[in-house]
């Protein structure tokens, strides 16, 4: 139950960053005098980091029991914390780019 509890903890880190992706690719747009449609590539990142996150938990279990479950966790809430204030900075500056904002 704990693993799946990780997998969503790693979608959640994926959506983070996928949201600065597209706001930071929007900013370069429009510093670059183009339409601001950024994207980001979902297929590469959705299998392999919820792979990585249980397996490095899984991996830390076997070293140290139930070890891996905090320390990939609090891995994912710091990652998580540090995406969501980068997101919002940037989002602060690409509506300041933007005309008419």
């Amino acid at each position: 139950m704990l693993y799946l509890g990780l997998v969503l903890l790693a979608l959640v880190s994926c959506g983070v960053s996928f949201s600065l992706e597209i706001v930071i690719g929007n900013i370069g747009h429009i510093k670059n005098g183009r339409k601001p449609n950024a994207g980001a590539a979902v297929l590469p990142t959705i299998p392999l980091v919820p792979a990585m996150y249980v397996l490095a938990a899984w991996g830390l279990n076997h070293l140290y029991p139930n070890a891996g479950y905090v320390v990939v966790a609090a891995y994912g809430g710091i990652s998580i914390s540090i995406g969501v204030i980068q997101y919002r900075r940037a989002r602060a500056q690409l509506q300041a780019l933007q005309p008419g904002a």
